[in-house]
């Protein structure tokens, strides 16, 4: 079972490359974009910084790496693409064809959407900057603290896109919700400002409703090491995953029974 659904990643990569290959100039401005898109946030944080030289506790230094870490963990949240068009494939009927296949109908769909190279340049680029930070601005770290914010940033990308997926899935329910969807992820904007300057109950919020803490702050922290990580948080950050997942898992499974070839 497992080597199938690995020769059928490995397929789905040929494709992805395969593509790159016609459509050069779209590799080009997907490069462009990404650069763009570290560019503005490293321009905002330099240009704050110079009027405000530490900006609650945070260093240019430790900003730069914080972004770095957010595109990290959304290259690494590329696998889950496939729930943007879920919707339209739900009330169109065209489940059909993932329904027929000999594999799962949730990674099929989620497979055939993502575009592997965008992602993997994401990841490539997101790590060389981390790199690039931590010896241009000589911050030493541990293997183990390197270890313990990738592990939270993991769990972190998991967490927040099992959730977009529960709320992608209710259109089996109440039909298009793209834009509800999208209204609420919008919320997920605030991860690019650290923690810290939120007031508490924001900072909860954050944490623990709409979760984005755990793929910004909480993995550059443990990075730098500004905080040290616990008993109480890795368990509540597995319980998080687990009823996270759960829900996921059992919502899928009653909206798919819901599923009809005439859409809904």
């Amino acid at each position: 079972m497992i080597k199938k659904y690995i020769r059928l990643f490995k397929r789905f990569i040929v494709i992805s490359f395969n593509q790159v290959y016609v459509f050069r100039f779209e590799f080009a401005m997907l490069l462009v974009h990404l650069l763009f898109n570290f560019s503005f946030i490293f321009i905002f944080w330099y240009t704050l910084l110079s009027i405000i030289p530490i900006f609650n506790g945070w260093q240019f230094s430790e900003l730069a790496l914080y972004t770095s870490i957010i595109f990290l963990g959304e290259g690494l949240g590329g696998i889950f693409f496939g729930f943007r068009d879920l919707p339209s494939k739900i009330i169109e009927g065209q489940l059909d064809k993932y329904l027929c296949r000999p594999i799962n109908t949730l990674i099929a769909v989620l497979f055939e959407q993502v575009s592997i190279i965008y992602f993997l340049e994401q990841i490539i680029m997101s790590i060389l900057l981390i790199i690039l930070i931590l010896l241009k601005y000589k911050i030493s770290v541990s293997f183990l603290s390197i270890l313990i914010s990738l592990t939270v940033l993991v769990i972190g990308v998991l967490i927040t896109n099992f959730i977009y997926g529960i709320l992608t899935f209710l259109c089996f329910w109440v039909g298009r919700l793209e834009v509800v969807r999208e209204l609420i992820m919008q919320l997920t904007g605030f991860k690019q400002y650290p923690l810290t300057i939120f007031p508490q109950k924001i900072q909860l919020l954050l944490t623990y409703v709409i979760p984005v803490a755990f793929v910004s702050y909480y993995p550059t922290v443990f990075l730098l090491e500004k905080q040290e990580m616990t008993l109480v948080f890795v368990f509540k950050l597995l319980i998080y995953l687990v009823i996270v997942f759960s829900v996921f898992v059992s919502v899928w499974r009653y909206g798919i029974k819901r599923y009809e070839s005439n859409g809904g």
